[in-house]
């Protein structure tokens, strides 16, 4: 009693291809004028936006884009997109070049995992914890879109499809770990 269906194709016409399927006629158009939505899943990935500021993150990845100014001697997990976990991270005090309102400054990051590929994830938590002021929000809703340290330096973030990032100005060498003034994102304690 199973009835079988049977296709064929019919030819093609003006671009068109069509197809009989069990005597029905289906057309296929060409549909590449439609708009389609992009979703992205991941952003651990390097980007020339900068650094994510993340607010479903407990803590931070210090990426290729920072300098290690001091390891603690200790280790962490961390834990993504489907589980995915790397195990035996340093955790360290790191450093990279900011712009604010008062220039280019020093921004230290204490307590981050080092991968030391790709770009730095910040918590806005964390931030937040070492009672800085993250306002992640866009400007389009309201938002300041920036991070307000203490000491009365801010330093603008960049909203791309829905995230924010903090634009590092590069790695700091020497000579800019004396010359510009530091900023505290995260605090030094566990």
């Amino acid at each position: 009693t199973g009835s079988k269906s049977s296709s064929s194709p019919t030819g093609t016409s003006g671009g068109k291809t069509e197809i009989s399927v069990d005597g029905k006629i289906y057309r296929l158009v060409n549909m590449t004028n439609v708009t389609r939505p992009r979703y992205c899943v991941s952003a651990h990935h390097r980007t020339p936006h900068g650094s994510l500021v993340d607010r479903g993150a407990n803590g931070g990845l210090a990426g290729a884009d920072v300098r290690v100014l001091h390891r603690t001697g200790r280790k962490v997990s961390i834990t993504g997109i489907d589980n995915h976990q790397l195990d035996g991270l340093d955790v360290v005090a790191c450093a990279a070049l900011i712009k604010t309102n008062h220039g280019i400054v020093v921004a230290i990051m204490n307590e981050y995992a080092y991968l030391g590929k790709g770009s730095t994830i910040h918590s806005a938590g964390q931030i937040e914890w070492y009672k800085n002021k993250v306002d992640d929000r866009s400007k389009m809703v309201g938002g300041k879109q920036r991070i307000e340290f203490l000491d009365d330096y801010a330093s603008p973030l960049e909203c791309m499809g829905g995230l924010m990032y903090l634009a590092f100005q590069g790695i700091p060498n020497d000579d800019d770990l004396k010359q510009y003034p530091h900023v505290l994102m995260t605090g030094p304690h566990e």
